[in-house]
């Protein structure tokens, strides 16, 4: 039971963290840094987080996997979008 609710609420945690990137990734240059480095660090850790319980459960290219689309993920929201006025 531990381990459902382990994988339920890190589910949940994931798909908040990528709801954030994509919900903020238009204004998230006229954020001020505190409010940056927090949604930063809130999707690496969720991420981290999964890719290292991934890791440990002993399936290395999953774990890869998931770190890399954490990686593209905050790379696409910290780069500027270029946005047509």
């Amino acid at each position: 039971m531990m381990l459902f609710g382990h994988i339920l609420f890190g589910t949940m945690a994931l798909i908040g963290a990528f709801l954030l990137e994509v919900g903020f990734h238009k204004d998230f240059q006229e954020l001020n840094l505190i409010q940056r480095l927090g949604i930063i660090f809130t999707i690496v850790g969720m991420f981290a987080t999964v890719a290292m319980g991934i890791y440990l459960a002993g399936n290395v290219l999953s774990a890869a996997f998931v770190a890399v689309i954490g990686i593209l993920l905050v790379g696409f929201l910290v780069v500027p979008s270029k946005a047509k006025n």
